[in-house]
Parts: C-alpha cells; structure tokens; sequence
C-alpha cells in the first residue's frame, strides 16, 4: 500500500473523557505487503491507545500521527511542500527512526508524532520481544507533545528551566538531553551537561555518574 492511508478516530468505542483533539487522526503511509484491512485495524487501535493516553498527558495539540514504512518521506509529508521536511535525529550513536515535530494553526503550535513503521509495528503484539520498545517510543514521543505545549502555552522551555533551577538551587546538577542540533552551549547554565539524542545507556549512566561525582564533591568543599 503506497499512497496514504487516513484514519479517523472511533469516539463511540471509548467512553472517556480525554484531552484528545475530537479532529486528531492516525496516518498509515504505506504497509507490508499491501494489507490495507490490516493497516486500517492498527490506525484504529492506535487511535484507542492514544486517547487512552490522553488521560494521563495533555494531548489537546496533537494534530495527527504519522506512521510510515519510509521514515524520511513520512517526515517530509508533514509539511507537504510548503516547507522544508524536518530533519531526523543522527549523531555516532544511532539514527533517529521517530519525532514529534511542530506545526503552525495560526498562531498556535500544534504536533504532528511521525514513526517509523518497524518499530512500532509491534506495539499489540504482547508475545513480540519488541513490544516494550514500541509502546516505550510510541509514549515517549507522546510526552514531548506534551512537553511543546506547555513551552508554548507558558513561555518555558527546556533551557529556561534549566537556567530556573541553576539560580534557585545552584548546588543542584544538571543534565540536559535533546535532539535537537542547534542549542548552543552558551544558552545553558555553565554546570549544566548535555546529552545529545540518540544516545546508549554507558553514555547516559556515565554523564550521570559524572553529574552526581562532581556535585558530591562541591558538597565535601562546602563542608569542610
């Protein structure tokens, strides 16, 4: 199945009452060999789940989700060709295979998840060795809905909590992780750690290890 598949979401399934925009849709960009019922039942379901969620984060600015078997021309079917695609995730560690991207109602800043159809293809699948990395990225990139929202609702954004938390509690270190290519070290208070994504788990513990070592030390200065 090459061309798009849409999917509306079945609000007479569910009877709760979450923060799921009532227009939000699943979009299935192309599916193994072709099988459109069966590409049709997992938009479906992902629809339940995400209203499911919805329950739990704030997902009133999720405009839609994009599942496609081509990860780079899902990415730049958000846009169309008004703009250019967003750029996946890359550094030494790995590609990115899934975003939560921004777009613009207005003046409003609303998302669009797009996700590569292999890892999460499996995330019904409960006997799949790879369902908990599916429903993992699937709730990750979820959050950061969330995360824009509020950056974009309250004026704070990663970066400036980080700055918040240096004035008000100094003594307290700071990891700050993200995507994104572009944040300048200088932006960030002087203590604070990057961790660019994507990223393994001996960089991830190590920076920590690393944080909580230096802060430990600072603690003995100020003691003795």
């Amino acid at each position: 199945m090459d061309t798009e598949l849409p999917i509306m979401e079945n609000k007479d399934a569910l009877d709760s009452t979450p923060t799921l925009n009532p227009q939000f849709t699943v979009t299935i960009r192309g599916w193994e060999d072709d099988k459109e019922e069966e590409a049709r039942d997992f938009g479906q379901r992902l629809c339940q789940l995400t209203r499911e969620i919805s329950n739990f984060i704030d997902l009133s600015r999720l405009d839609r989700i994009v599942i496609g078997s081509d990860y780079h021309e899902a990415l730049a079917s958000v846009n169309g060709e008004q703009a250019p695609a967003p750029t996946p995730t890359a550094n030494e560690y790995g590609n990115g295979a899934a975003m939560a991207t921004n777009i613009f109602r207005g003046d409003e800043v609303w998302s669009v998840v797009v996700i590569w159809t292999p890892l999460v293809r499996a995330i019904f699948d409960h006997e799949d060795p790879n369902q908990p990395l599916a429903l993992h990225t699937f709730v990750h990139e979820l959050i950061h809905v969330d995360d824009t929202r509020l950056a974009t609702t309250t004026g704070l954004n990663g970066i400036d909590l980080a700055r918040m938390v240096a004035s008000v509690s100094p003594h307290i270190g700071i990891v700050v992780t993200s995507g994104r290519a572009d944040i300048d070290r200088n932006d960030l208070p002087a203590k604070a750690s990057i961790l660019p994504k994507p990223y393994n788990t001996i960089v991830a513990v190590a920076t920590v290890e690393n944080v909580i070592q230096h802060n430990n030390e600072a603690i003995a200065r100020t003691a003795s």
